[in-house]
């Protein structure tokens, strides 16, 4: 079942009180406006009734998705340092519910991807990432082309993610200067980045391997 957290925040503009429904575990199948939210950059983000101010709340959460096989552990973006605690917790929860859980939920753990994001940002790169067939390690190499191509889009702080994948696997990005900024730029990738990485994933993962396995598929693993 999915778990949420009424809290009441302040409005960074006006100090105006806000309430706030926050969750802590969402399971897709019993909230599935939840993915709707995160694919519409809705979801955690509340107006201020007095301002007009629409506020982004950051929050720890599980999502979890058994049908498509999907399970993401969401931190905080400035935890991103961290990362390997998150990877661990996840892993843990993997283990135990192979150990421990129903037979019914075996299937679900065995195949599931699991991931550690931070923020419903990254949250939502995965999802759109995973919905057009594609590894997101993979995703991951192309980042790096990307910053190789040009070193501004690898400023320290800053976040490449995939807005929207476009026929022929054409990737369209945007920049953000920092996790809590509006993107700065809108860029769309050569269209055969991604069938040259899918020709190369062998030497890919040689390259990059720690794109290719653990939970947190990041080029900030790097």
């Amino acid at each position: 079942m999915s778990t949420w957290s009424d809290r009441t925040i302040a409005c960074p503009r006006c100090s105006a009180s806000v309430r706030a429904r926050i969750a802590l575990g969402a399971h897709i199948g019993r909230v599935p406006e939840v993915r709707d939210a995160v694919l519409a950059r809705t979801f955690h983000r509340f107006p201020c009734a007095a301002c007009g101010m629409s506020i982004q709340v950051h929050a720890r959460f599980e999502y979890t998705d058994i049908e498509r096989r999907q399970l993401v552990l969401v931190g905080l973006p400035p935890e991103v340092r961290t990362w390997q605690e998150l990877e661990t917790t996840l892993n843990t929860t993997i283990d135990r519910a192979l150990e421990h859980g129903s037979p019914l939920v075996a299937p679900f753990v065995r195949e599931v991807k699991r991931r550690v994001v931070f923020g419903v940002e990254e949250l939502r790169e995965k999802l759109v990432v995973w919905d057009a067939g594609l590894d997101d390690g993979l995703v991951e190499c192309i980042k790096v082309r990307a910053y190789a191509s040009d070193p501004t889009l690898a400023a320290p702080g800053s976040r490449l993610h995939v807005d929207a994948v476009s026929e022929g696997d054409v990737l369209r990005c945007k920049w953000f200067p920092s996790p809590d900024a509006a993107p700065d730029k809108v860029l769309e990738l050569p269209d055969h980045w991604v069938a040259d990485a899918v020709r190369d994933r062998e030497s890919l993962e040689a390259r990059f391997p720690e794109l290719f396995r653990g939970g947190f598929v990041s080029v900030d693993r790097l």
